[in-house]
């Protein structure tokens, strides 16, 4: 999502699992008290927010998958892979993001 001089609201689904990554100049960025909950800060560099929804994966590790939607390194040692990660970013300049989960009251009206 990206809005320029405007405000971003949105509702997640309560299955969301993953990172959300969102780039703005200013820190006017808000999470509803039951999403606030379910989210941990993972870094704040320049301008670049990315937080984690949810369970962290089993090792830690945020990678990819293979067309058959399967780790590699999981496939061969017979590991039971990781399901995949929802993600969303989110961007803009002079923007306020209001972000709830489904069913929650709209904060952009709050």
């Amino acid at each position: 999502m990206r809005a320029n001089h405007g405000d971003i609201s949105l509702s997640l689904p309560h299955c969301f699992r993953g990172p959300i990554i969102i780039y703005s100049a200013h820190e006017r960025i808000a999470f509803s008290p039951v999403l606030k909950g379910r989210i941990a800060l993972h870094s704040d560099v320049q301008n670049e927010r990315v937080y984690f929804v949810g369970e962290r994966p089993r090792r830690g590790e945020w990678r990819g998958r293979n067309e058959n939607g399967k780790d590699k390194v999981e496939e061969d040692m017979g590991i039971i892979p990781e399901e995949v990660l929802d993600k969303l970013y989110i961007g803009g300049k002079h923007t306020r993001v209001w972000i709830s989960q489904v069913g929650e009251e709209n904060l952009a009206q709050a």
